[in-house]
């Protein structure tokens, strides 16, 4: 506690709060040359007194006022307590410690609720007994700590002639410095526990102020009432204010009225509750009228018996954060924009591309019917040479009917609804392999393993796991035994199905070429087909949510990996 007090006493002078003292005297003259001083200087600053008697001053209240001159209409006043060592210190007898400190504790908070400054004691240790010293030792130091924290100082007086010098020392380092006569005239003994003490004060306040004010974040220490009791400079620097300004404020008169009601309800349901809040946004007002948001914490701050004393909040300025939000906010506004575009155009490409491949496939039917009549009924009219050109017209009117017909169903493919269902992998595996086997002019041996089951629409997944398979067959169909394995690696959340060959493999440096529409990593003389059942794979793999890769070497078979959700 900060703010000196007046002694009294011309030796020991001003003292702050929390100062535990003693006395050792040889006479009642040197208690009362001491005590009246002292008390009276309590009365005359607003301060409780109380005197806890024994020999050789009279236990009795009126008694010991008359050895304490000007006193006796203090006690008539209750501004002065005289009780008995007794009633204060014993229980049935012997010193009762616990009984001791929270009749202290009580006392500071009855006289501070009563407008007073705050208490001042002496007692007269002359009742101590040789049993009790021990215990009544500890408490003396216990009570050195525990004053810190009150609006209290004490000044205990012990009779010299009863102590032995072990006795004396230990009396000394218990209290902060000690009072004694010395050829004559009272001296002051300074005990080199509080030195040490108070230098360990200094050296924590020190690193203390320092961390306080390097933190970047504000820091404000308030009342119960809400008024601000200490700041660092990080928060007065956010707010526009000096020291002197914001400690006549409440947090109150720094929020928005749009703001007060969430406050009065954090405290309410969060801080009186569990003694500290969430982490939650209000705003404060500048000294120049201007608004900031802010992220606040706080924590309540309990007095020694669990009652509410005051609270400390962290405040964070979160104007860069709110301008980045709302620049975050317009950017997606912007891109859903973009986004909503692109569909647009995506959806206008699918039905130019449905549209043309539906127009052409008519008149290519045409060409391809005339040119099979014209082979059939005036083959004998032509010659070989015109033979092989309506044997060219026919092909490449086949061929593109390919083409047109691959683009159809990759149209599809974006334009559908998806239905999913679970689909019996192993199944559909073995179905596939079956099939293909038939149209195979060469017995293929597929290898199936035991295949977990997948989830998705089954039309959508035959048709990639068909591409896969025959693309497998097509390729391997070189070798004298071709096979295909068809396999699951299962991850974390998806299944990691393959299809397996020992065909001919493909170069990993064109591996970006696999999926694209149209492309081919082999000429069309040594392989048939349009190049466009890998990108038909991609696109239904990537409508379910999976991705799909192939790796291979040349001449060493390939293997093309595709995830499912489970």
């Amino acid at each position: 506690m900060t703010g000196l007090r007046k002694t009294g006493i011309d030796v020991m002078g001003d003292v702050p709060w929390g100062t535990h003292s003693c006395q050792f005297y040889r006479y009642k003259k040197d208690l009362t040359e001491t005590l009246a001083p002292y008390m009276k200087a309590g009365l005359d600053n607003n301060e409780l007194c109380v005197l806890i008697t024994a020999n050789p001053l009279d236990t009795k209240k009126a008694g010991a006022a008359t050895a304490l001159p000007g006193l006796r209409t203090a006690v008539r006043d209750g501004r002065l307590k005289i009780i008995p060592h007794e009633e204060w210190y014993l229980d049935n007898g012997s010193f009762n410690p616990s009984k001791a400190c929270g009749r202290w504790k009580e006392l500071h908070r009855a006289a501070v609720s009563k407008g007073f400054d705050g208490v001042r004691a002496a007692g007269i240790m002359s009742w101590l007994e040789r049993k009790d010293w021990k215990a009544f030792a500890d408490y003396e130091k216990d009570l050195f700590l525990s004053l810190g924290g009150l609006k209290m100082i004490c000044v205990c007086a012990y009779p010299l002639a009863r102590l032995a010098a072990a006795e004396v020392i230990e009396v000394v380092s218990n209290h902060w410095f000690s009072l004694l006569r010395h050829e004559g005239a009272w001296a002051v003994v300074e005990s080199p526990d509080r030195r040490k003490a108070e230098e360990k004060i200094l050296e924590s306040e020190r690193r203390y102020r320092g961390l306080y004010e390097s933190i970047r974040d504000g820091i404000i220490r308030m009342d119960v009432g809400g008024r601000i009791v200490d700041c660092n400079d990080a928060f007065l620097g956010m707010l526009g204010y000096a020291m002197d300004e914001i400690r006549n404020m409440t947090f109150l008169d720094l929020t928005p009225r749009r703001w007060h009601e969430l406050n009065k309800t954090i405290i309410r349901e969060q801080l009186m509750t569990r003694g500290y809040s969430d982490e939650y946004e209000k705003e404060y007002a500048r000294r120049d009228g201007s608004i900031i948001p802010v992220s606040n914490r706080t924590w309540l701050i309990r007095d020694d018996d669990g009652r509410p004393a005051g609270m400390w909040s962290i405040v964070r300025d979160i104007t860069p954060q709110k301008m980045a939000e709302e620049q975050i906010t317009w950017l997606h506004i912007e891109l859903n924009s973009q986004i909503k575009k692109l569909e647009e155009a995506n959806a206008e490409l699918e039905a130019f591309n449905f549209t043309l491949a539906h127009d052409l496939s008519s008149p290519l039917r045409v060409i391809d019917g005339f040119s099979k009549m014209i082979e059939k009924y005036y083959r004998d009219v032509l010659d070989e040479e015109g033979r092989d050109f309506i044997k060219t017209i026919r092909s490449s009117a086949q061929k593109m009917g390919m083409f047109i017909s691959d683009l159809l169903k990759l149209s599809r493919l974006s334009r559908s609804e998806i239905t999913i269902t679970e689909i019996d992998m192993s199944g559909l595996a073995a179905a596939l392999s079956a099939e293909l086997n038939a149209a195979s002019e060469k017995t293929i041996e597929f290898r199936i393993a035991a295949l977990p089951a997948a989830r998705g629409q089954e039309t959508l997944i035959r048709q990639a796991l068909f591409n896969l398979m025959s693309n497998a067959v097509k390729f391997s169909a070189p070798r004298e035994r071709p096979m295909v394995e068809i396999g699951c690696l299962g991850t974390d959340g998806e299944n990691v199905y393959y299809v397996r060959d020992n065909g001919v493999g493909f170069d990993m440096r064109h591996a970006d070429r696999l999926f694209g529409v149209f492309k081919r990593l082999h000429s069309e003389s040594e392989f048939e087909g349009t190049g466009a059942g890998l990108a038909i794979v991609k696109r239904v793999v990537q409508r379910h949510g999976g991705r799909v890769w192939g790796e291979g070497k040349v001449g060493q078979g390939a293997t093309f990996y595709f995830t499912l959700p489970r």
